[in-house]
């Protein structure tokens, strides 16, 4: 804690007196700060072993190449070119056997979601020499160091063969723990993984093997909670539930059919596993771990599946007739009134659909879900008492949900994005109270959409141009009034720190660098 409040402090100071902070190529025009000149697509921000605020950054000119640069552009330097498409950067301090902290940059490298992994040095240097054919993303392991005032990281990765490795950076360590890997998880500082039919749990500050459970396990999923977690498997065709709740561990074993598949956990105060028994068939089976009551069946096929405060929403005969229905359950006596079972959705213009995931606002008063066809299109659609709206969008991608505003008076909206095409769409922005429109925006890089520093308004890339990458950086709030706040930005990312920070390049131009606002200026709140 008096490190991360010793970094922040740092930073404050140096960004209120930039000049100062040492002979530097920084020039302070209109309320921004141009930090770095140059043709620069992307750039991240860390902290080095001082807590003095860098900036990592991708530099597109004759050789592609990552660069480091301190904040008042007086330090730079190059790590190495880059061969890949996508670059992905996580950072952390640790001390060292002396009790110094030293930076480890990690950098994926890749393209297709496959790449090399370095680990860099403030200087640039490699800190271990790199891994190849390592699939994105990576994961990283914190754990705190207590009375150094640091953190010390681990990194989890697997490559494109299946194995499953544990590196750290500090000790120059790489460790293949698993081999085969179809899933894996981090939860604190246990790594819980999936390999050649057993399920392994390891310990990262060990750097050992603590337990292997069953002994043909074909699928795992963990769920999550205030008190624990529990991590569901298929061990031999038969479902099983493992609860590490306090103190506890407590073995469940769930069916003895040996026919079943497609665990998953639903959630909801009523702790909902659903799974598929028998497989062949497709049939869906929900049983309540809270009241422990015989599992609720429903004959399939069923397809993707869902639950929320008391709704089940599923799709049926997702291959021949698809149709999206929707029953209220009853699981608990209390519960009054429940909804009839109701079809809402069927015919062939469905195509085949799949039920993505769903978000529920603060309020458990709304959700939202999105329905694929064959062709591209969707239907999305919101539950708010007494009612259940419907809509048709053409080519519509993943919905968001997101809280706008200060925490005391936050509104839950859904971002909506329609003509999908290679990564930017239009966007409709819905109120889930209202379920009426609040905003729309065109031609916007969809994974750039944010909601800044607790404000009112969204912020994104708009007026997107495939042939630069290259959009307008602007803010939109509720009522619909636009600020266009940059032209021909690559890429931002709006910090909080506490102070307001948003750093953003500009490949092309005049203007063309890295560039940063601070507290908020240029309308940005």
């Amino acid at each position: 804690m008096k490190h991360t409040l010793y970094m922040r402090s740092l930073l404050i100071v140096c960004l209120a007196s930039l000049a100062a902070c040492g002979p530097n190529e920084t020039v302070m025009t209109d309320g921004r700060i141009h930090v770095a000149t140059g043709s620069y697509t992307e750039a991240r921000m860390f902290f080095d072993q001082n807590g003095d605020p860098l900036i990592g950054a991708v530099r597109d000119e004759e050789a592609r190449s990552f660069e480091i640069i301190s904040f008042d552009g007086a330090r730079k330097c190059t790590v190495g070119e880059l061969h890949g498409t996508d670059i992905e950067l996580l950072s952390s301090t640790s001390p060292s056997a002396n009790n110094v902290n030293e930076l480890r940059v990690s950098l994926l490298d890749s393209t297709d979601g496959v790449g090399e992994l370095r680990f860099a040095k403030a200087d640039c240097s490699l800190a271990m020499d790199p891994i190849a054919d390592v699939v994105a993303p990576t994961t990283r392991i914190t754990i705190e160091v207590l009375g150094v005032g640091a953190v010390a990281s681990s990194w989890i990765a697997q490559t494109a063969n299946g194995d499953l490795h544990l590196i750290n950076p500090w000790s120059r360590t790489d460790s293949v723990i698993g081999h085969h890997v179809t899933f894996y998880t981090n939860i604190n500082h246990v790594v819980w993984f999936l390999s050649e039919g057993r399920l392994v749990r390891w310990d990262v500050l060990s750097n050992e093997e603590t337990a292997r459970i069953g002994a043909n396990v074909t699928e795992a999923t963990v769920s999550f909670s205030d008190y624990g977690y529990e991590i569901l498997y298929v061990d031999g065709g038969n479902v099983f539930s493992r609860s590490f709740l306090a103190a506890e561990s407590l073995i469940h074993q769930l069916t003895e059919s040996g026919d079943a598949c497609d665990v998953r956990f639903l959630g909801g105060v009523e702790s909902i596993i659903a799974w598929k028994s028998p497989c062949a068939e497709q049939r869906l089976s929900l049983i309540s771990v809270v009241d422990a009551i015989a599992p609720t069946q429903i004959d399939g096929p069923i397809g993707d599946v869902a639950f929320r405060d008391g709704r089940l929403m599923w799709v049926a005969d997702p291959d021949t007739a698809p149709s999206l229905w929707i029953e209220s359950l009853a699981l608990d006596e209390d519960v009054s009134q429940p909804t009839p079972r109701s079809r809402i959705g069927a015919g062939d213009d469905l195509g085949s659909i799949r039920m993505r995931p769903f978000s529920v606002d603060r309020l458990s008063t709304s959700f939202f879900v999105t329905l694929d066809d064959e062709e591209g299109g969707n239907i999305w659609g919101v539950w708010a008492a007494p009612g259940l709206f419907m809509w048709h969008e053409s080519n519509v991608g993943t919905t968001r949900l997101v809280h706008i505003g200060p925490p005391r008076s936050l509104i839950d909206v859904v971002i909506v994005p329609t003509n999908v095409h290679d990564g930017s769409g239009d966007l409709k922005i819905y109120d889930t109270i209202a379920t009426v429109s609040v905003g729309s925006a065109l031609d916007v890089r969809l994974d750039s959409v944010s909601v800044p520093f607790n404000s009112s308004a969204l912020m994104f890339l708009q007026s997107w141009d495939d042939a630069t990458q290259t959009g307008d950086l602007v803010g939109v709030d509720l009522s619909g009034t636009e600020t266009q706040l940059e032209r021909g930005v690559s890429m931002y990312s709006a910090i909080e720190i506490p102070v307001s920070l948003v750093l953003y390049t500009i490949p092309n131009g005049e203007r063309q660098g890295v560039w940063m606002w601070i507290g908020g200026r240029a309308g940005v709140d």
